[in-house]
């Protein structure tokens, strides 16, 4: 459990507004590594550093696909392929969702930390999938 996680997603869900799409339908930043609208996880982070390694279309690791439009419905309310008891995003839950636990490592996971072979993701990538989780994992 990482405390400081929790207060930002308390302080941002109770002072700030969840980002509007800008004239050019990117997100806005909100302050926390550059937006943390689905869209924007899945172009900084799914795509670049997921889909080409092992969550791709044809054999996802662990049946994960994270490919843009199958990402939402392959995390979000489902149970991980791993450990059958977790589920892999609770929305407004991001504590208990198995892939902040996969992507921050430590005690609960099975197999390696996210991503696998690979350095650590950065804590601002991770702070967005938790902000974004917090929010309540919208398909946005």
């Amino acid at each position: 459990m990482r405390p400081y996680g929790i207060l930002l997603g308390l302080l941002l869900s109770a002072c700030c507004p969840d980002p509007q799409p800008a004239s050019d339908g990117a997100a806005l930043s909100d302050g926390v590594g550059g937006g943390t609208s689905l869209s924007v996880i899945q172009t900084q982070i799914f795509d670049h550093h997921c889909v080409t390694d092992c969550h791709e279309a044809t054999s996802p690791a662990a049946n994960l696909r994270l490919n843009p439009g199958k990402s939402h419905e392959n995390l979000v309310n489902v149970a991980s392929k791993q450990v059958t008891s977790q589920v892999r995003v609770i929305p407004g839950n991001a504590d208990r969702s198995y892939l902040v636990r996969k992507l921050e490592g430590g005690p609960g996971i099975v197999g390696d930390q996210m991503p696998r072979l690979a350095p650590a993701r950065p804590q601002a990538e991770i702070d967005q999938v938790r902000v974004w989780i917090t929010r309540g994992a919208p398909n946005d």
